[in-house]
């Protein structure tokens, strides 16, 4: 199934994506992405452009993984933190070695006040 996921990758323009800003008055972005076809979220990012902190990301259904979907999303969020004057993106993450992470480059680093894995970015 991986092998036919891999000969017909997704594309962005082929959903719509829905920005909204936290509560609180908060600078922090949730894009959510639909596929218009089956009306249903496929998925979706949470990030702070100013910080470079990314929150949550996540796909949602398994028949749009491993299709490149992850890597462009991850593309344009990369591309607004740059243009927010952000360096460097970091997150935190319960799985490590975390193949999407480093496959996209990121790199593992310890923190002295974080136990969970945490993965950083320079842009």
């Amino acid at each position: 199934m991986k092998i036919l996921r891999r000969l017909f990758p997704l594309y962005l323009p082929d959903f719509t994506s829905y920005v909204t800003h936290s509560e609180y008055g908060c600078y922090k972005k949730r894009i959510t992405y639909c596929d218009p076809t089956r009306r249903q979220e496929i998925g979706f990012i949470e990030y702070t452009p100013n910080t470079g902190k990314i929150h949550l990301f996540y796909i949602t259904h398994e028949r749009y993984k491993n299709r490149g979907l992850g890597s462009q999303i991850l593309t344009t969020v990369l591309n607004d933190i740059k243009q927010s004057g952000t360096t460097k993106v970091w997150l935190v993450t319960n799985i490590y070695p975390h193949p999407f992470w480093e496959k996209n480059n990121f790199i593992h680093v310890n923190h002295p006040h974080i136990l969970l894995p945490v993965y950083t970015k320079q842009l």
